[in-house]
């Protein structure tokens, strides 16, 4: 076994399974003596038993405190977004209607040459056609 991998079985003994180990023997260790000290006085088991309610409720209280800080950060966040997005819309709505008034342009632009022909060409067969049924 190399050095490296040796460092690395050592930390995660120290990192991880030291830790773990640790707590796994509190908790049986807790477990243990609420069992031994709840045999032999009723005021004792109801210490043990609000012990046990503020062990169970502290990580409670931490995950609302994390969501209550995180529903803040949302209602600030969109406090400030209310105030920035109508003027941000608005520029948005001009830039649309610029984009739209050039494409028109240039639509009507682009068909111009093709309905001056069509006109004309209309105009010229009308005048032909209605000439020649005059003159029957």
């Amino acid at each position: 076994m190399d050095k490296k991998q040796y460092s690395t079985k050592k930390d995660t003994l120290y990192q991880i399974y030291l830790p773990l180990g640790i707590f796994i023997l509190l908790i049986l260790t807790l477990g243990v003596l609420a069992i031994v000290s709840t045999t032999n006085n009723f005021s004792q088991t109801a210490d043990w038993a609000n012990i046990s309610v503020v062990i169970l409720s502290v990580p409670f209280f931490m995950i609302s405190l994390l969501f209550l800080a995180i529903l803040i950060l949302l209602i600030y966040a969109q406090s400030k977004l209310l105030k920035w997005l109508p003027i941000q819309t608005k520029r948005l709505y001009a830039l649309i209607l610029r984009v739209s008034a050039f494409v028109w342009r240039f639509s009507d632009k682009a068909a111009s040459p093709i309905i001056n022909v069509k006109s004309w060409s209309a105009a010229v067969r009308r005048f032909f056609s209605t000439s020649s049924n005059e003159l029957r």
